[in-house]
């Protein structure tokens, strides 16, 4: 802006300041970028001028961005060229080079400006959690489709994805496993971005049902209670690709997955399509009795076209990494984290999220929704993605079931991690609730504030217990004693000073 200063006073015009700042804003914005440049090759230069990559590669992987990282596709391949044939070291003109095309996300990401800023120690909090729940062997794998029944029952497999693209991988999470009923939402999303709200919802409902996912039974109304249950996914199943034959439906939703995912390789698994259709008498009575009850859209196609493309539906195969990008996809409003593009419409996200809150989990909904209180889906795989709308999405797969149709430890998991974590649906950010609880999202002077506005407001209410808690937290320590002893020595007045 001096310059731009000299610039007018040259100029003479009142309108130089003006056209100044508008022919320097590009010579701004490149030094700007250079000084960006700079700043991450001081942090990593040798004394020779040099970089060893090793140690930004190192230092990205402790914030989340991984080496096989699509956005940073090209800048890794310099990386790994110069471990190759040069012990690992960049001079400073190919560093920056390499870093050009992705240097505001690593820039961000150094900066802990990604929305989990400090992605370390939320890893290994994870991880804790991870390992205290592999110990639960708990319930069994389903058995009502034989090829579910085939699985290892101790598998466990835990995937974390933000919606900067932050990932975090534990345990078997690149086991491959049928959706199964967690693809449901999905289904549904993509149904009310192809037809809209009105459409869908003259032929499936939005209420819980209060029975097991495969009872048959419809609403008062003669539909299916939600889209979450068997006979409501048969419905959307009836809605989706209208006009197309099986194989153009199952290739369109296969391709529509693996956007979702990001680009990451989605299967499908014949031989549990073929068990499903085996074992299906009770998907054909709840469609038999859909149809009775003139349940379906009028050019609705076959029933055994319809239950066709819905067993193909959940045998598509994922692995808990591709499916915690596909739930942080939901977590950003329909934008996939790590390619960025626009799989499903905010709007279609919106609805498939509440109905996943209040339905997601079988007959265990309404439990999940109060105790746990975020949105997620579940299949007797024993799959449960689960969304933390704005902050990340997480695919949970451990194929011991509870009686509800529910993964076990994906149960457990989620429990423990909203006791640890500011999570919930209905968290309170004031006050005392959950101060004891942490916030992934809280950057550390963010955090100090936080916990002094906690204190502020437990003492205008004179809330001795709140201040006895949290004068755990060393930062405001001093300052809960403070408050604490004046709460106790003027009872009823000091407090409402």
């Amino acid at each position: 802006m001096a310059l731009a200063r000299r610039f007018f006073r040259w100029n003479g015009r009142p309108s130089g300041l003006t056209t100044a700042r508008r022919f320097l804003r590009p010579c701004v914005a490149l030094f700007q970028q250079q000084t960006v440049e700079n700043k991450i090759h001081e942090l990593y230069r040798r004394d020779d001028g040099s970089v060893a990559v090793s140690s930004i590669i190192k230092d990205l992987e402790d914030m989340g961005i991984g080496r096989t990282d699509s956005r940073l596709r090209a800048s890794m391949g310099h990386f790994f060229d110069a471990q190759d044939q040069s012990n690992g070291l960049m001079t400073e003109q190919n560093f920056k080079s390499a870093l050009a095309p992705c240097l505001s996300l690593v820039s961000r990401a150094l900066q802990k400006q990604l929305v989990i800023p400090d992605f370390s120690l939320f890893s290994k909090q994870v991880k804790n959690i991870y390992g205290h729940v592999k110990s639960n062997s708990h319930g069994d794998i389903a058995t009502y489709i034989p090829e579910l029944a085939k699985v290892e029952p101790d598998l466990w497999g835990v995937a974390i994805c933000t919606v900067d693209g932050q990932r975090l991988e534990l345990g078997d999470s690149r086991t491959r496993f049928s959706i199964q009923s967690a693809g449901k939402c999905l289904n549904y999303a993509v149904a009310l971005d192809q037809l809209t709200a009105d459409v869908v919802h003259r032929y499936v409902g939005q209420e819980q049902s209060g029975k097991q996912f495969n009872s048959i039974s419809l609403n008062s109304e003669g539909k299916p209670h939600n889209p979450m249950i068997n006979s409501g996914a048969i419905v959307i199943c009836s809605l989706l690709e209208r006009g197309r034959s099986v194989a153009e439906k199952i290739s369109s939703m296969m391709t529509l997955y693996e956007k979702l995912c990001g680009g990451d390789s989605v299967g499908m698994s014949a031989s549990i399509c073929l068990s499903e259709k085996d074992t299906a008498n009770r998907n054909y009575a709840i469609s038999y009795l859909l149809k009775e009850r003139n349940a379906f859209p009028a050019d609705s196609p076959p029933l055994a076209e319809v239950l066709d493309f819905y067993f193909h539906l959940c045998s598509i195969e994922i692995t808990s990494n591709s499916g915690a990008v596909l739930a942080a996809t939901l977590a950003n409003g329909g934008v996939c984290p790590t390619t960025g593009l626009q799989v499903l419409s905010p709007e279609a996200v919106k609805s498939s999220l509440s109905l996943m809150l209040s339905c997601g989990l079988y007959d265990y909904s309404g439990q999940w929704s109060f105790s746990i209180g975020l949105p997620a889906k579940s299949g007797v795989s024993g799959c449960i993605l689960v969304v933390v709308p704005n902050v990340m999405g997480i695919c949970l797969f451990s194929p011991r079931l509870d009686r509800h149709g529910n993964s076990v430890r994906g149960v457990h998991f989620c429990k423990e991690l909203v006791k640890q974590y500011r999570l919930h649906h209905y968290d309170l950010t004031g006050g005392y609730h959950g101060a004891d609880k942490k916030v992934p999202t809280r950057r550390h002077r963010e955090m100090e504030v936080g916990q002094v506005a906690d204190v502020l407001h437990s003492a205008a209410r004179g809330d001795v217990a709140s201040l006895q808690g949290l004068s755990r937290l060393s930062y405001v320590k001093s300052l809960c004693s403070y408050f604490y002893l004046g709460c106790q020595l003027f009872p009823g007045i000091f407090y409402k000073v």
